[in-house]
Protein backbone atom coordinates (compact mmCIF):
# COMPACT_ATOMS: atom_id res chain seq x y z
CA UNK A 1 0.00 0.00 0.00
CA UNK A 2 2.87 2.37 0.81
CA UNK A 3 4.40 1.72 -2.59
CA UNK A 4 1.14 2.78 -4.25
CA UNK A 5 0.99 6.01 -2.16
CA UNK A 6 4.65 6.69 -2.86
CA UNK A 7 4.18 6.07 -6.59
CA UNK A 8 1.11 8.30 -6.66
CA UNK A 9 2.93 11.15 -4.85
CA UNK A 10 5.93 10.77 -7.15
CA UNK A 11 3.68 10.87 -10.21
CA UNK A 12 1.93 14.02 -8.95
CA UNK A 13 5.22 15.75 -8.24
CA UNK A 14 6.50 14.90 -11.72
CA UNK A 15 3.36 16.35 -13.27
CA UNK A 16 3.33 19.65 -11.36
CA UNK A 17 6.99 20.48 -10.77
CA UNK A 18 7.90 21.08 -14.45
CA UNK A 19 4.94 23.45 -14.82
CA UNK A 20 5.96 25.34 -11.69
CA UNK A 21 9.57 25.57 -12.83
CA UNK A 22 8.67 26.71 -16.34
CA UNK A 23 6.29 29.34 -14.97
CA UNK A 24 9.04 30.68 -12.73
CA UNK A 25 11.52 30.98 -15.60
CA UNK A 26 9.16 32.23 -18.31
CA UNK A 27 10.76 35.14 -20.18
CA UNK A 28 8.83 38.39 -19.79
CA UNK A 29 11.32 40.93 -21.08
CA UNK A 30 13.95 41.58 -23.72
CA UNK A 31 16.00 44.58 -24.79
CA UNK A 32 15.31 46.36 -21.50
CA UNK A 33 11.52 46.23 -21.91
CA UNK A 34 9.12 44.03 -19.90
CA UNK A 35 5.70 42.69 -20.78
CA UNK A 36 3.00 44.29 -18.67
CA UNK A 37 5.09 47.34 -17.79
CA UNK A 38 3.89 50.90 -18.39
CA UNK A 39 5.27 52.51 -21.56
CA UNK A 40 5.83 55.79 -19.68
CA UNK A 41 8.23 54.06 -17.28
CA UNK A 42 11.00 54.04 -19.92
CA UNK A 43 13.23 57.07 -20.31
CA UNK A 44 14.73 56.06 -23.67
CA UNK A 45 13.90 58.26 -26.67
CA UNK A 46 10.77 57.10 -28.49
CA UNK A 47 9.37 58.42 -31.72
CA UNK A 48 6.28 57.62 -33.74
CA UNK A 49 6.47 55.21 -36.63
CA UNK A 50 6.83 56.81 -40.04
CA UNK A 51 3.53 55.25 -41.13
CA UNK A 52 0.30 55.39 -39.18
CA UNK A 53 -2.47 52.90 -39.73
CA UNK A 54 -6.23 52.69 -39.60
CA UNK A 55 -8.24 49.48 -39.47
CA UNK A 56 -11.40 49.57 -41.56
CA UNK A 57 -14.37 47.22 -41.62
CA UNK A 58 -15.06 46.06 -45.15
CA UNK A 59 -17.91 44.72 -47.27
CA UNK A 60 -18.37 43.17 -50.72
CA UNK A 61 -16.09 40.16 -50.28
CA UNK A 62 -13.57 41.72 -47.88
CA UNK A 63 -13.36 41.14 -44.11
CA UNK A 64 -11.09 43.92 -42.92
CA UNK A 65 -8.53 46.29 -44.24
CA UNK A 66 -5.54 48.20 -42.94
CA UNK A 67 -4.65 51.53 -44.49
CA UNK A 68 -1.14 52.88 -43.84
CA UNK A 69 -0.60 56.60 -44.34
CA UNK A 70 2.30 59.01 -44.18
CA UNK A 71 3.12 61.34 -41.32
CA UNK A 72 6.08 63.41 -42.57
CA UNK A 73 6.83 63.79 -46.26
CA UNK A 74 3.42 62.51 -47.40
CA UNK A 75 1.12 63.45 -44.50
CA UNK A 76 -2.23 61.68 -44.55
CA UNK A 77 -1.59 60.11 -47.97
CA UNK A 78 -2.34 56.38 -48.13
CA UNK A 79 0.96 54.76 -49.08
CA UNK A 80 0.04 51.13 -48.45
CA UNK A 81 -3.10 49.08 -48.04
CA UNK A 82 -3.67 45.53 -46.92
CA UNK A 83 -7.11 44.00 -47.46
CA UNK A 84 -8.26 40.60 -46.18
CA UNK A 85 -10.73 38.68 -48.33
CA UNK A 86 -13.82 37.09 -46.78
CA UNK A 87 -13.26 33.71 -48.47
CA UNK A 88 -10.39 31.96 -46.67
CA UNK A 89 -10.17 28.96 -49.01
CA UNK A 90 -7.17 27.99 -51.12
CA UNK A 91 -9.53 27.66 -54.07
CA UNK A 92 -10.39 31.37 -53.83
CA UNK A 93 -6.69 32.30 -53.73
CA UNK A 94 -6.01 30.22 -56.85
CA UNK A 95 -8.91 31.87 -58.70
CA UNK A 96 -7.70 35.33 -57.65
CA UNK A 97 -4.17 34.54 -58.82
CA UNK A 98 -5.47 33.36 -62.20
CA UNK A 99 -7.58 36.49 -62.69
CA UNK A 100 -4.75 38.82 -61.68
CA UNK A 101 -2.34 36.98 -63.99
CA UNK A 102 -4.82 37.30 -66.85
CA UNK A 103 -5.21 41.03 -66.20
CA UNK A 104 -1.61 42.03 -65.28
CA UNK A 105 0.58 39.24 -66.63
CA UNK A 106 2.66 36.72 -64.72
CA UNK A 107 3.89 37.78 -61.27
CA UNK A 108 7.43 39.13 -61.06
CA UNK A 109 8.42 37.46 -57.81
CA UNK A 110 7.64 34.36 -55.77
CA UNK A 111 8.18 34.85 -52.02
CA UNK A 112 6.37 31.91 -50.42
CA UNK A 113 7.80 28.90 -48.66
CA UNK A 114 8.65 25.51 -50.15
CA UNK A 115 5.79 23.75 -48.32
CA UNK A 116 3.27 26.32 -49.60
CA UNK A 117 2.01 27.08 -46.12
CA UNK A 118 2.46 30.64 -47.29
CA UNK A 119 2.05 31.40 -50.97
CA UNK A 120 3.14 34.90 -51.94
CA UNK A 121 3.17 36.40 -55.44
CA UNK A 122 4.35 39.93 -56.22
CA UNK A 123 3.86 42.21 -59.21
CA UNK A 124 5.75 45.46 -59.82
CA UNK A 125 4.34 48.34 -61.87
CA UNK A 126 4.72 52.03 -62.60
CA UNK A 127 1.57 54.15 -62.32
CA UNK A 128 0.51 57.03 -64.58
CA UNK A 129 2.55 59.52 -62.52
CA UNK A 130 5.75 57.46 -62.75
CA UNK A 131 5.53 56.06 -59.21
CA UNK A 132 6.57 52.45 -58.53
CA UNK A 133 3.62 50.35 -57.35
CA UNK A 134 3.86 46.95 -55.72
CA UNK A 135 0.98 44.46 -55.62
CA UNK A 136 1.19 41.34 -53.51
CA UNK A 137 -1.23 38.50 -52.91
CA UNK A 138 -0.64 36.13 -50.02
CA UNK A 139 -2.28 32.91 -48.97
CA UNK A 140 -1.61 31.71 -45.45
CA UNK A 141 -2.90 28.32 -44.36
CA UNK A 142 -1.09 27.73 -41.05
CA UNK A 143 0.75 30.66 -39.49
CA UNK A 144 -1.59 31.97 -36.76
CA UNK A 145 0.57 35.09 -36.36
CA UNK A 146 -0.73 36.16 -39.76
CA UNK A 147 -4.24 36.31 -41.11
CA UNK A 148 -5.45 32.89 -42.29
CA UNK A 149 -6.69 33.09 -45.87
CA UNK A 150 -5.99 35.54 -48.69
CA UNK A 151 -4.63 39.06 -48.38
CA UNK A 152 -3.91 41.60 -51.13
CA UNK A 153 -1.48 44.47 -50.64
CA UNK A 154 -0.89 47.56 -52.76
CA UNK A 155 1.88 50.01 -51.95
CA UNK A 156 4.13 52.80 -53.13
CA UNK A 157 7.50 51.31 -52.04
CA UNK A 158 9.59 54.37 -52.97
CA UNK A 159 7.26 56.78 -51.18
CA UNK A 160 7.33 54.53 -48.11
CA UNK A 161 11.13 54.62 -48.16
CA UNK A 162 11.10 58.41 -48.54
CA UNK A 163 8.69 58.60 -45.60
CA UNK A 164 11.02 56.43 -43.50
CA UNK A 165 14.05 58.60 -44.32
CA UNK A 166 12.09 61.77 -43.58
CA UNK A 167 11.06 60.32 -40.23
CA UNK A 168 14.66 59.43 -39.37
CA UNK A 169 15.84 62.95 -40.19
CA UNK A 170 13.03 64.63 -38.30
CA UNK A 171 13.40 62.43 -35.22
CA UNK A 172 17.21 62.33 -35.41
CA UNK A 173 17.19 58.55 -35.37
CA UNK A 174 20.61 56.99 -35.82
CA UNK A 175 20.99 55.05 -39.06
CA UNK A 176 21.00 51.29 -38.76
CA UNK A 177 24.34 49.67 -38.00
CA UNK A 178 27.05 50.65 -40.42
CA UNK A 179 28.97 47.78 -42.06
CA UNK A 180 32.47 47.40 -40.70
CA UNK A 181 31.64 48.64 -37.20
CA UNK A 182 31.58 45.34 -35.33
CA UNK A 183 31.34 45.34 -31.56
CA UNK A 184 31.53 42.49 -29.10
CA UNK A 185 28.10 40.94 -28.65
CA UNK A 186 26.58 41.38 -25.20
CA UNK A 187 24.47 38.22 -25.18
CA UNK A 188 23.11 38.93 -21.71
CA UNK A 189 21.47 42.09 -23.02
CA UNK A 190 20.12 40.35 -26.14
CA UNK A 191 18.45 37.34 -24.51
CA UNK A 192 14.96 37.43 -22.97
CA UNK A 193 14.97 37.70 -19.18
Amino acid sequence: MNIIKYSFCLLLSLLFVPQFLSAQSAPVGVGGFSLGSQIDSYSCPMSPNYLKEKIVDMENGFRKGTLYYGTYKYPDQILKMKLKYMDKSRRFFNQLEQRLTKRYGKPDTWAGDAFQLQTIWKWHFTDSTGQAVSMTIEYNSKDIELSIGTVIKLSYPMKIEEERISSMKRNALPPSSTPGQKKDVDWQALLPQ
